[in-house]
């Protein structure tokens, strides 16, 4: 589309916007959507040959509120009328064709997300967009909440024209009002309603048909914003348009044939001739159902965030948690249900009625004590899945004061550590609900914060119960570790030369001489237990000490790699490395060797089969830097704090099946500490883990 098609800059010009002051209407849309996406500026900009005019802005600067328009040397939103497009940029600075456009030095717009201000035959007037002056990824709720205000501020231009040129050729006001997906009423100058167009007659399910203010609320269902309240006759935009106020920005909710609830946003204002006749009052109904949704749904999370901070157990976090979520969705009743410590019952711990609303018989302070199969929660519980449907799912002793209180529909979610129910959260609405996935996902990730969070107080109770006594288990692993030692060293010894001297018997059958190799590699397993239980031992003693030498880490970690190989190859691994020439360090080879041994042993033991292990070393600074990663099964985020720790070891590898004692980490980390070095790990990219050493180049 070319900027300069003269039927587009006729219609600019009869918008009356290309020259004008602030828009109220428009002003509050540009508001709400800076509010709802986080931008810094949210703007309607409609463009002609030479400038683009913010007919509306939210977060201009000064200079930009008082001039109201830029050349188009600053313009982004040009491309958008010139494609007819949205126009979507994450970093300007990166894009072929805006990367020189002067709005970013100028105006510091980075990030960009504009749709185009359709005029009704369809010719692009402008862009409603939103900007930021960093680099951003804008989400799916972002752009939709952008196109649907852009199509809110295409009715509200579309009603401009309609009033400017409301003594025209009704035929065709008719078809141009029909052609709008904005609902529009109008009513004549005695005050009856004279007319639907297409969308608000698809919004009420029936036309226009005559009849004073005082019964149009009663007769197409209109309510005030919390949805509940019939909306009181002189309260209807349309007839407060005709008494002469000049309505902007009111919600109402008018529920859909099912009984769905939809939002609208309503403007509305009176019709008078030049000489003050007044010729009725024409109102334009925008739905904001998807924006305000998503705006309860965002406050309901950040309202149980809220609560879950500043909770201090784990019954006070449930049920501020319910009470927030009743609240922010304007449900009647919400319970919290425990299940207790022998798992036989589950027991009401809290409940929630709304303000101002009386469920005497069906909630009370006393708290009730349900079986397993028995009510709502009992049935949630036994299950362990959601439960969404009409009251009949309640408790038979529950049901007629549920029917009195005016439930019409109930819910129920577990709340889990793991697979285990620890409890239940029930909520009790007097409409028809049908299921909604996405109240559902946000109740959904509730239930898993409210389960860790219940789950990790009472963790930190019961760890609290059990400090004494890890205490005394502390103690007696020493004396256990100490009498290990010295009980088995001094056997495995003897077993082992024994072993040698039997395996290296000429008479040997072939039989016994795989018996006897089995024997030998477990005792050989043993050994490096004992040895690694007496290196931890000498370090709780300050008796680990290391004999440091000027070494080549390179000659030493090759050695180590090629002893290794046999290992990987059986298991089709790949090993890399990449080594620097000159790696000097000042350490003790035995021990550096052996710490080298225990990270790569890790690396081969814990990678699945066709998967790779990598090895780099480097200097830099005061040190060299080695890194053994791998691709293998990783370790838990939570779990990397405990890693060193003697006998730990990760819950993923118990449940795999790999064996292991727990003590090469220790030890490894022991023995590089001893050399001023540190060891440090972190996930590896694309999975797996990285082990990082540095040790010191020169003495310390």
């Amino acid at each position: 589309m070319t900027l300069a098609a003269p039927d587009r800059l006729d219609i600019l010009q009869a918008t009356g916007l290309m020259d004008t002051g602030p828009v109220p209407s428009l002003d509050r849309l540009t508001r709400m959507a800076a509010r709802l996406t986080g931008a810094r500026l949210a703007l309607v900009s409609l463009v002609d040959t030479e400038r683009q005019r913010f007919a509306s802005g939210c977060g201009l600067s000064e200079t930009l509120e008082r001039d109201r328009q830029t050349p188009l040397s600053h313009s982004f939103c040009q491309y958008v009328v010139m494609d007819g497009a949205p126009l979507i940029i994450e970093d300007g600075r990166l894009d072929d064709r805006l990367h020189d456009n002067l709005a970013i030095p100028d105006l510091n717009v980075i990030a960009y997300a504009g749709f185009p201000i359709h005029a009704p035959d369809g010719q692009v007037l402008g862009s409603f967009c939103v900007t930021d002056d960093k680099p951003r990824r804008w989400s799916e709720e972002d752009l939709a909440t952008v196109r649907d205000l852009a199509a809110a501020t295409e009715s509200e231009i579309a009603l401009r024209l309609v009033h400017s040129e409301i003594a025209d050729d009704r035929a065709f006001l008719q078809a141009l009002l029909d052609s709008l997906d904005t609902g529009v009423a109008a009513c004549d100058s005695e005050g009856r309603l004279a007319f639907f167009n297409h969308a608000l007659r698809q919004i009420h399910g029936a036309d226009a048909t005559p009849g004073p203010p005082d019964t149009w609320s009663q007769k197409y269902g209109l309510y005030a914003a919390d949805g509940h309240t019939p909306l009181a006759a002189d309260q209807v935009p349309l007839a407060r348009a005709y008494t002469g106020e000049v309505v902007e920005g009111q919600q109402l909710v008018v529920p859909a044939p099912d009984g769905t609830p939809r939002r609208f946003l309503t403007n509305a204002r009176p019709i008078d001739t030049a000489d003050g006749r007044r010729l009725g009052a024409v109102a334009a109904m925008h739905e904001i159902t998807a924006v305000h949704r998503s705006e309860v749904l965002r406050r309901t999370r950040h309202a149980v965030a809220q609560v879950l901070s500043e909770a201090t157990s784990a019954e006070q976090a449930a049920a501020g948690a319910v009470a927030a979520v009743a609240d922010s969705l304007g449900w009647l009743c919400g319970e919290y249900w425990q299940v207790t410590e022998d798992r036989r019952e589950i027991v009401r711990i809290s409940s929630h009625t709304a303000p101002g609303r009386s469920l005497a018989g069906f909630t009370s302070d006393a708290p009730l004590s349900f079986g397993r199969g028995e009510g709502l929660s009992g049935m949630v519980w036994r299950t362990g899945a959601e439960v969404w449907s009409g009251g009949e799912v309640l408790n038979s002793m529950r049901v007629e004061a549920a029917r009195e209180a005016g439930i019409r529909t109930v819910i129920g979610l577990p709340v889990r550590a793991g697979r285990r129910v620890l409890g239940v959260i029930a909520f009790f609405v007097d409409a028809d609900l049908p299921h909604d996935p996405d109240i559902a996902a946000v109740l959904d990730t509730i239930c898993v914060h409210l389960g860790r969070f219940v789950e990790r107080r009472r963790a930190e109770d019961l760890q609290l119960a059990l400090v004494s006594a890890q205490h005394e288990l502390t103690r007696m692993q020493d004396e256990l570790t100490a009498l290990v030692i010295h009980e088995l060293r001094n056997p495995i010894g003897v077993i082992r030369g024994y072993m040698e001297t039997l395996l290296e018997s000429p008479d040997l059958a072939e039989t016994d001489r795989r018996y006897a190799g089995v024997v030998d590699r477990s005792a050989e397993h043993l050994q490096r237990l004992v040895d690694d239980l007496l290196d931890l031992a000498r370090l709780d003693a300050g008796h680990l000490s290391i004999d440091p030498r000027p070494m080549s880490a390179g000659r030493l970690l090759r050695e180590v790699i090629e002893n290794h190989r046999p290992d990987a190859d059986a298991k089709q691994l790949t090993v890399e490395a990449r080594l620097q020439p000159h790696l000097p360090v000042h350490a003790d080879a035995h021990r550096l060797r052996q710490a080298l041994d225990n990270l790569l042993s890790n690396a081969i033991k814990y990678t699945p089969a066709g998967g790779r292990v990598m090895v780099t070393a480097e200097t830099g600074g005061d040190g060299v830097t080695i890194e053994i990663s791998d691709t293998g099964i990783g370790i838990p985020a939570e779990q990397y704090p405990r890693l060193f720790s003697r006998f730990f070891r990760a819950g993923n590898a118990t449940r795999a099946g790999i064996k292991g004692t727990g003590l090469g980490l220790a030890v490894t980390k022991a023995i590089v500490e001893a050399h001023q070095g540190t060891l440090a790990a972190r996930p590896a990219v694309g999975g797996g883990t990285t082990f990082t050493v540095t040790l010191p180049t020169v003495e310390a």
